[in-house]
């Protein structure tokens, strides 16, 4: 069976993974959940090749025209009532747009405000099939795997699938058998190099048989709370030290990939370098910075379980290193008690992992429907830390 990448990825933590098959189950039967008939999974595989952005599951650009299909895949969606939708959705792929290589889009030819033919939320990974016999026998064939959409049976609002005959799937789905994700390497990644402002250090990936490292993700280490704050990404394994990166201690991850998927290996917090130096080429020892950084939640943009957090700091005098950033919430935890079932509400926590960007810092998460309270802390190159940031908002469902 096939299905979208992010039915299978955990990105609750600090980088996603591919959950274990043992604790996936697919159902198929009938369209009532209720009715469905289970069965277990011995392996999974995902599509190499992707973005390491955690949340991001678009396939890479692999040339100028990776916007337009081909020949043959333009007469297989002209034989179907099936279309692009640049329109809709933006040919940004990067940013969750519409990209002619891997997708295909279908519905939104009813005229109701609501209720026309379409996917809606829980239908990810669901096939789209059309029938290939001219005669009333029905021959299914797949041709897509439902992937996101604008609302649910909208009026002209078509939904995004997967599009399987692309020269990028097609390929990928024939294999006769899924392969493995690579494992750990049996050593962590460590760091090399003087730790000093305008100074390179590097990030000793350890080999590892059938994966190569696609890409290293740089972070700070806060050890007074043990929380990361990604700051670079690189596709080579060399950091050149900013300014910004004064004072802090780093680590950074290793992305492994294979034709199963990718798997991480990541610097302990224990082992990060550091404190980063100033530059060799200053002259005489600055004043110390007492001035506390500010920190400040702007905008919260949620869109198919995906949520964008965007997060100033500033520091006067300074520059702000680091910041630390946590989710609470509410969540119901439920328990059979003499053949009734009986629910509570329980408060939970999750730390969050921002990336710096021009600006300040962006995290994004993907989120279940329900409301939330963020907390944001900075730090800056000396250390200070700014009173936290607190903003509530709600994920609603799609």
């Amino acid at each position: 069976m096939v299905t979208a990448a992010h039915c299978v990825v955990d990105e609750s933590g600090f980088y996603p993974f591919v959950v274990s098959p043992a604790i996936v189950s697919v159902g198929y039967g009938n369209a009532d959940e209720q009715q469905l008939t289970s069965v277990g999974v011995a392996r999974g595989q995902r599509l190499s090749g992707l973005s390491p952005r955690p949340g991001l599951d678009r396939v890479r650009r692999r040339g100028p025209d990776l916007d337009q299909p081909d020949r043959r895949e333009r007469r297989h969606r002209q034989a179907h009532p099936l279309r692009p939708c640049i329109a809709q959705y933006g040919s940004n792929t990067s940013a969750g747009g519409y990209n002619g290589a891997v997708m295909i889009c279908a519905g939104g030819q009813g005229t109701f405000p609501t209720g026309n033919p379409d996917t809606c939320q829980g239908d990810s990974g669901g096939p789209l099939a059309i029938d290939t016999d001219a005669t009333e026998a029905k021959v299914f064939e797949l041709i897509g795997i439902v992937s996101f959409g604008e609302g649910c049976g909208r009026s002209a609002v078509p939904g995004v699938n997967a599009w399987v005959q692309s020269a990028i799937l097609r390929p990928f789905l024939e294999l006769p058998a899924p392969a493995a994700p690579p494992g750990p390497p049996a050593t962590n990644p460590t760091i090399s190099g003087a730790p000093r402002v305008g100074a390179s250090v590097t990030c000793n990936a350890p080999a590892l048989s059938g994966a190569r490292v696609t890409a290293y993700e740089w972070s700070v280490f806060d050890p007074t709370d043990s929380t990361f704050t990604a700051i670079a990404l690189t596709q080579g394994p060399s950091l050149t030290l900013s300014a910004a990166t004064q004072g802090a201690r780093l680590v950074c991850d290793a992305r492994y990939e294979n034709g199963g998927g990718f798997n991480y290996s990541d610097t302990p917090g224990p082992a990060a370098i550091g404190p980063v130096l100033p530059s060799s080429s200053g002259s005489g020892a600055p004043a110390r910075d007492t001035t506390r950084p500010r920190a400040r939640i702007g905008k919260i943009r949620c869109k198919r379980g995906k949520c964008t957090i965007k997060v100033s700091a500033t520091d006067v005098g300074g520059q702000v290193r680091s910041l630390s950033a946590k989710l609470t919430y509410k969540a119901p935890k439920c328990r059979t008690v003499r053949g009734r079932r009986r629910c509570k509400s329980v408060k939970k926590a999750r730390k969050l992992r921002p990336r710096k960007t021009s600006g300040g810092f962006t995290i994004t998460t993907r989120l279940a429907p329900r409301r939330y309270k963020v907390t944001a802390v900075a730090t800056d190159t000396s250390g200070n830390r700014s009173a936290a940031a607190r903003k509530s908002f709600r994920v609603k469902r799609r």
